[in-house]
This record gives structure tokens, C-alpha cells and sequence, in this order.
């Protein structure tokens, strides 16, 4: 796995984000990976809402600082003891809110270390032109234009038939809080 930037068209864009994180899940099991949804527009990522993979429930609002407070303890915790299973990913859609400074710095921090010991970021983003310097030097980026992959209205669909799939062989999901 590694850090993203996906940046483009904001419908474009959120697709193919969609896409590669099924994918992501999809070839993962909840034991093996664990993600953590930041969604400041609080309709972005609902869909995923419910998935056993979730580490927390989607988290929007003041909900944003205090999940990247405790990845951030997280990724110290596992710097110190040397474990790095299961995978953590972080899904920051629209960078994160603005007028908030402690919130990006949370997130570059986790970008500079989180790699090594088994947390990512993959941000999104309508405009490139706000992507931090700094932040650019540490993903690799991808441009979501019109075309550049396969179109999929079906994302909330597939998400529910995931739940379900997993319901069924798990039973009840657990998350951790």
C-alpha cells in the first residue's frame, strides 16, 4: 500500500476513489486492514458507513480531530512496540475543514512516519492547486478526469452487499472505539 493524492472533478473524482478503496477491501480482510473514514462534507463517504473494516464510525465535524489525535498516538504506539498489523488506512475526503490548523498537521505528521509502521493516507481533492508542497513530496498522486476509468453509479449498492457479506460470515460487526 501507499500514500495517494486523487484530485480532479469532484463527481470524477470521488468515483474513482470509491473504486480503488473496493478494491483496496475487497483483496483485505477486516482482521488484515483497518480504515478510517474523514469526511468533512458529511456526504461523501457515508456509503461506507457499517463496513466491518471501519475502525471508527465515519467521522465528521469535531469527530475529524479527535481520530486523527488517537492515529496519531496510535502510530507513536507502534513506532515504540514495533507493530504494525492490522494495516491502517486513512480516507480524508476534501483535504480536511477549513480554519482548522491542528487537523492538516495531525494528518502531514501521520504521512511523515505512519508509512513506516503500517498506517496510510490517501487524500482527496477538487483543486491540486491547494495540495501542500510538503505533502506532494510524500504520495504519489493520481488525476480522476472524465474517462480516466470506469464509471460505477453502483458504489452504495456494492457497499451494502459488502455489509451483508460480511454480517453473514462474522455475524455481528464489531468496531472498535
Amino acid at each position: 500500500m501507499r500514500n495517494l493524492i486523487i484530485y480532479g472533478e469532484p463527481h470524477y473524482r470521488q468515483n474513482y476513489l470509491d473504486q480503488i478503496l473496493l478494491d483496496e477491501l475487497t483483496s483485505s480482510t477486516p482482521d488484515e486492514l483497518k480504515v478510517v473514514m474523514l469526511d468533512p462534507s458529511i456526504d461523501s463517504l457515508s456509503e461506507f458507513e457499517g463496513l466491518p473494516y471501519l475502525l471508527f464510525p465515519v467521522c465528521v465535524g469535531g469527530q475529524i480531530r479527535d481520530a486523527l489525535s488517537r492515529l496519531c498516538g496510535e502510530m507513536q504506539d507502534r513506532i515504540g512496540n514495533g507493530v504494525s498489523k492490522p494495516t491502517i488506512l486513512i480516507v480524508a475526503d476534501r483535504w480536511l475543514p477549513k480554519g482548522d490548523l491542528e487537523c492538516p498537521h495531525m494528518l502531514e505528521s501521520i504521512i511523515a512516519g505512519g508509512k513506516t509502521c503500517g498506517i496510510y493516507v490517501w487524500c482527496s481533492f477538487d483543486d491540486p492547486d491547494i495540495i501542500p508542497e510538503e505533502l506532494r513530496a510524500r504520495v504519489d498522486s493520481f488525476y480522476a478526469k472524465q474517462g480516466s476509468f470506469n464509471f460505477d453509479d453502483d458504489i452504495y449498492d456494492k457497499c451494502l452487499d459488502m455489509t451483508k457479506k460480511y454480517q453473514e460470515k462474522y455475524g455481528e460487526i464489531m468496531k472498535t472505539n
